[in-house]
């Protein structure tokens, strides 16, 4: 297998489990009973910036990192 796809697969593997392990921590935010509403959504907001940052660096991430040409 090419050095290549090997990172590849690492890198969405990694990149899933990071996203799984937000959702979750999320959700068990919003869970827990002992937090009051302004602390479910202070910790909802702050859990959530990595997760939308992820998704938009996927989303229009190669817009930014395309090579350029030459002319």
């Amino acid at each position: 297998m090419h050095f290549e796809t090997v990172l590849k697969i690492t890198a969405i593997t990694a990149t899933s489990l990071f996203a799984v392990f937000w959702i979750f921590h999320l959700v068990e935010c919003l869970r827990r009973k002992d937090f009051g509403l302004m602390d479910k959504l202070f910790w909802f907001v702050l859990l959530l910036v990595p997760v939308l940052g992820l998704i938009m660096y996927r989303g229009i991430g190669n817009e930014f990192y395309r090579k350029k040409g030459d002319g």
